[in-house]
């Protein structure tokens, strides 16, 4: 009896054993995206009513197995940016694919079944003249030093997310042609996989305002989905630093703030 039960241990030891080194992803698995952020880059100071503004450029790219695909309610579905105005803002969901044949790889035409869950608000941008989806990403002003103390934050970013750059072609599943074109009310907005999506420092609200930081040398770090409110494989690699130095020319009237951008990025 005890040499019967030692041999239906081990049976099950083996069965647990084979079970545990299967793919973690299997047929009708969720492919999810993985949102990153580069460094930011393209630095430059600009003085408006006073305020002292850090501009930067920002580029935020997906390298998951699933594509980034959201969409909005039609307008009556309430006022979701609580600013009294229920028109220029809708209820936002994330379309989440399913693995329909458990190769892995995000194929439009195959993987067609799909799970909605809710992703936020999107809000119309006057400045831009579309729709953005709110906290989209974070700007950051941090102290060069192991306290890592955030000094000064940008206002909520929103995005019109879209397909404008590719820097990951080679990862399987992504397009050779972007997708995700438009921010209007009624389109879909995405990143494709190895796409990415790219806002330049000489748009609207691509500041932070370091009204009275000293001079010195400081890391600015880029935060995609910062509240989380979006579903990835990895919450945890969506920041990056960059370091700068601010430096002032105080012989001139008024004086005139300049920065400067170093190749290496700064610890998380």
């Amino acid at each position: 009896m005890k040499r019967y039960f030692a041999n239906f241990a081990a049976a099950i030891v083996g069965i647990l054993v084979f079970l545990s080194t299967k793919p973690a992803l299997s047929q009708g698995e969720n492919l999810l995206p993985d949102m990153v952020t580069f460094r930011p880059s393209q630095f430059s100071i600009e003085v408006v009513g006073g305020k002292r503004l850090l501009r930067l450029s920002n580029e935020v790219v997906n390298q998951g197995r699933g594509t980034l695909e959201l969409y909005a309610e039609k307008p009556d579905s309430g006022d979701c940016d609580g600013n009294g105005d229920p028109a220029n803002d809708r209820l936002v969901y994330q379309r989440i694919f399913q693995d329909a044949n458990g190769d892995h790889i995000y194929t439009r035409k195959t993987d067609k079944k799909y799970t909605d869950v809710r992703a936020g608000c999107m809000v119309f941008h006057p400045l831009h003249d579309h729709y953005h989806l709110n906290d989209f990403a974070r700007y950051e002003l941090k102290t060069l030093d192991s306290t890592n103390t955030t000094l000064a934050q940008s206002i909520k970013v929103s995005f019109c997310i879209i397909d404008s750059s590719h820097p990951y072609g080679d990862l399987l599943g992504s397009p050779t042609s972007r997708y995700y074109k438009s921010c209007g009310r009624n389109f879909k907005q995405g990143i494709s996989v190895g796409w990415g999506d790219v806002y330049r420092s000489t748009l609207a609200d691509q500041t932070i305002d370091i009204t009275g930081i000293p001079d010195g040398n400081y890391c600015v770090f880029s935060t995609a989905d910062p509240t989380n409110k979006l579903i990835e494989s990895d919450d945890d690699n969506n920041s990056k630093g960059t370091k700068i130095t601010l430096s002032t020319n105080t012989t001139v009237t008024p004086p005139v703030t300049t920065v400067t951008s170093d190749a290496s990025s700064c610890p998380l």
